[in-house]
């Protein structure tokens, strides 16, 4: 099922660590050119490390300056005990209370926007409250 008309008030969400970051310099512009609504949405950037700390934060924000807009940084502590996948989609889940739009659009750093048209209806998460 596709969204014909506007998509949502949404929170686009992104889950990175360091050696994803080159990835995600390529992907998001292309969501951006092809959804240009997206820029317009709140967007969720989720580190794995914690942004507490004000060196961390600093390289952080150095590093995605180039996104030339406002976004929301959080992070979550390490559980060095699970894979990185696994602690990058507990970071979404414990973060969630950030989000403060009904759905939320979960973008991994590998995921290219290839052309613009609707959106399809499962790509959105509806947040439980």
């Amino acid at each position: 099922m596709t969204i014909k008309a506007a998509p949502p008030d949404f929170t686009t969400i992104v889950a990175l660590d360091e050696a994803h970051l080159d990835q995600f310099t390529t992907v998001w512009p292309t969501w951006v050119r092809f959804k240009p609504e997206i820029a317009k949405q709140p967007l969720l950037l989720i580190v794995d490390n914690p942004p507490q700390h004000a060196e961390v934060r600093s390289w952080w924000h150095r590093h995605l300056d180039w996104i030339g807009r406002d976004y929301v940084f959080a992070g979550w502590p390490w559980r060095h005990d699970l894979p990185q996948r696994e602690r990058m989609l507990t970071a979404i889940v414990r973060n969630a209370g950030l989000v403060s739009t009904p759905y939320f659009l979960k973008i991994d750093t590998d995921a290219y926007a290839t052309a613009p048209g609707p959106y399809h209806r499962v790509l959105f998460n509806r947040l439980m409250r």
